[in-house]
């Protein structure tokens, strides 16, 4: 063999080396379990236009089913009138406790009692209408095996609307309506900047952004929350993926459900751009743990389920608690009173986004086969699309119902105005409601000024169907 063919061969023997390097160097990233720093571009509390929810979480013990922390809530009198008590919502509907200590109003000590069920704690201020107060508290936050939606579920500590905030005004009284299928982060949009100290080997997902500062400390951020939620592991994995311009975390027990997670939220984010409904945040964070109901449950900015061998099914889950950001979160509704401008949007969407990923063929025959037939079921009195929260018998019919018969109320409209004039009309009512609570004339109002058709009539028929 000559000597150039030798210099030839070594030299491709280093390109394949320094390939093989490089492969291997991407493959250790891919599978690197820390979550990735992400930046939050909007300022905290800008011009203090929402509440601003600031404190220092310690997340030390979580593992062993403790939460601390010291928290304080700048909070503005928005009631249209003056008020002796302002009223921190906890836990509805959990099977975590929480207890509150050391309450101050502008740095004073204040008078203040929990209810009896310790979801909620009344605070003596005088409080007129338009004057900002600051109410601080230290809460500790005691967890139980199984996570519904806070609690433990194998090495994974998941707080979905874990820290306390203020209730809403309802015009007559703080708002404090509790059953245990309601959503339990129900309050006004608020700035969230809060300081998670974790315990050695701990790794943390949020709703939000997360800034590392070093000494194992990690800021989290978000701007027009309903609630602060997420979840830490010492045994788990964390995976991260930008997709579709957003950051999406996933947390698994191990490195491949991460990737699962992360291939379905792909799915599920590119196929609701595709039917019209882009995802309305920045970040999003996926965990795999069991939340107690059969969709999972939402945070903001979090959305948290089950496992789920069937791929499919568990993409349509997943994809359907995506778009409960939208219509949930970025769009607040009554969770008591109308729990279907929530999860029955959602399920709309998740449709469109499935006929969007599969085509019109199998949209028809899965709508004739599981949508359409769930309107022709007889069900007990009172439990219908529109009904609150205490008038479903459990998870699964109140899911079945406004879910399915809902989903298909909804589609009946598409149906009638068209793909894309329903999508519009549906991100117009989340447009010009962003960042409040709406209610059902909110979305009719949409509806006729796209469509240019009133649906009120059809929308009363078929809620009380």
């Amino acid at each position: 063999m000559s000597m150039e063919k030798r210099r030839r061969l070594s030299r491709i023997a280093v390109v394949l080396a320094l390939l093989a390097l490089a492969a291997m160097c991407l493959h250790l990233w891919r599978n690197h379990s820390e979550e990735m720093p992400v930046a939050q571009a909007e300022s905290i509390g800008q011009d203090y236009e929402r509440d601003v929810l600031r404190g220092e979480v310690s997340l030390a013990q979580a593992g062993e089913g403790r939460i601390t922390g010291t928290l304080e809530l700048r909070a503005t009198n928005r009631t249209g009138q003056g008020q002796t008590t302002a009223v921190l919502r906890t836990l509805a509907g959990t099977s975590a406790r929480v207890s509150l200590s050391d309450v101050t109003v502008d740095g004073e000590a204040a008078a203040w009692r929990a209810d009896e069920d310790g979801l909620s704690a009344e605070i003596d201020v005088s409080w007129p209408e338009g004057r900002t107060l600051r109410i601080g508290f230290q809460f500790e936050l005691a967890l139980e095996h199984g996570a519904y939606p806070v609690g433990k579920d194998g090495g994974i500590t998941l707080a979905a609307c874990a820290l306390p905030t203020l209730a809403t005004w309802n015009g007559e009284a703080w708002d404090t309506d509790v059953d245990a299928l309601m959503e339990t982060g129900y309050a006004e949009a608020f700035d969230a900047e809060v300081r998670f100290l974790l315990g050695e080997g701990q790794r943390l997902v949020f709703g939000g952004a997360l800034v590392e500062t070093g000494d194992g400390v990690r800021v989290a951020r978000m701007t027009g929350a309903r609630d602060v939620s997420f979840a830490v592991t010492s045994g788990g994995v964390t995976r991260v993926r930008e997709i579709v311009g957003v950051q999406v975390s996933a947390m698994a027990a191990s490195g491949g459900q991460a990737e699962q997670l992360l291939d379905a939220a792909k799915t599920a984010l590119e196929s609701l751009e595709g039917a019209g409904f882009a995802y309305p945040f920045h970040t999003l964070a996926v965990v795999q743990a069991d939340a107690g109901f059969e969709d999972g449950v939402i945070g903001s900015g979090l959305v948290a389920l089950g496992r789920q061998s069937d791929r499919e099914l568990f993409v349509q889950r997943l994809t359907r608690l995506i778009a409960r950001q939208t219509f949930g979160i970025l769009v607040e509704n009554d969770p008591f009173n109308a729990p279907w401008l929530s999860v029955s949007l959602a399920s709309a969407c998740e449709l469109a986004a499935y006929r969007q990923r599969k085509g019109e063929a199998a949209y028809e025959e899965r709508f004739a086969q599981t949508v359409e037939i769930a309107s022709r079921l007889t069900r007990p009195h009172g439990v219908t699309v529109g009904a609150s929260a205490d008038r479903f018998g459990g998870d699964a019919e109140m899911t079945q119902v406004l879910r399915d018969q809902g989903g298909a109320m909804l589609m009946g409209i598409e149906q009638a105005v068209g793909q894309e004039a329903f999508a519009q009309a549906l991100m117009q009512y989340a447009r010009e409601n962003a960042g409040r609570i709406a209610a059902q004339q909110d979305l009719e109002r949409a509806l006729l000024e796209v469509t240019g058709s009133a649906w009120d009539g059809y929308l009363d028929d078929e809620l009380a169907f």
